[in-house]
């Protein structure tokens, strides 16, 4: 197998990184840009985009170092709390716990402030079942007999600071993908709208499912956390 791989198969790989080089492979990145952002942007555009992005938020993020009195670039700092014993729970019982706090009594109880005729579906957090992402959503099943479930990942508690822990609820849970998907379901709309379809061999098409407006939103929604008083503290900010 190996002097296969070294001597044969490796012999046949192209020689970039990207799609963009295959033959109209710059076409076929426009076309899923298309489709996820429902822009016409070029892919260097979006990549500049970016760049400016990191630029700003890393600037905000360096104010609240100045606040905390921490110094060092964001990767330094952030390499530094986050092994801070402080921001790190002793079990997966306690993550768990610490999510359903967050979610069922600093968040839930604040979205009448923002929100009219909420849906209320069930929501439940578990453990994550694979390895992966910190947190991830299932939305409430159509007909009703699965709740909306946020995954929590309790493979790595040791790499899991409570301070990413808001910010993830905001995003997967309230009011990120729950409550969007649950006013999604509960709308006097056809059966086919309220489940989107976005396995990742669909790609670009992922019917009827727009990457700008799923995510767009739950990015939104952490940024509410503020609005709703959610925040303990500059840590979780």
């Amino acid at each position: 197998m190996k002097d296969y791989i070294q001597n044969t198969y490796m012999k046949h790989l192209r020689q970039a990184f990207g799609v963009n080089v295959w033959t109209h492979g710059n076409e076929f990145y426009e076309a899923c840009l298309k489709w996820h952002l429902s822009l016409p942007l070029k892919p260097e555009e979006v990549h500049q985009k970016g760049i400016d992005e990191v630029h700003r938020i890393s600037s905000e993020i360096q104010k609240i170092f100045k606040r905390l009195n921490l110094t060092g670039t964001t990767k330094e700092v952030f390499d530094l709390i986050k092994n801070d014993p402080k921001f790190l729970l002793n079990s997966t019982d306690a993550i768990l716990e610490e999510y359903k706090d967050i979610i069922f009594k600093r968040i839930q109880p604040n979205l009448p402030k923002l929100f009219k005729n909420l849906p209320n579906l069930p929501l439940e957090v578990r453990p994550s079942l694979t390895d992966g992402p910190g947190g991830t959503y299932q939305q409430v099943s159509p007909d009703g007999s699965r709740p909306g479930i946020f995954y929590a990942n309790l493979f790595h508690p040791d790499e899991s600071p409570t301070f990413n822990f808001v910010d993830l609820a905001l995003h997967e849970a309230l009011p990120g993908h729950h409550l969007q998907l649950s006013y999604q379901g509960v709308a006097n709309i056809p059966l086919f709208r309220t489940t989107g379809v976005d396995w990742t061999y669909m790609v670009p098409t992922a019917f009827p499912s727009y990457t700008a407006y799923i995510e767009g939103w739950a990015l939104y929604a952490e940024s509410l956390g503020e609005e709703m008083g959610v925040f303990k503290n500059d840590y979780e900010r």
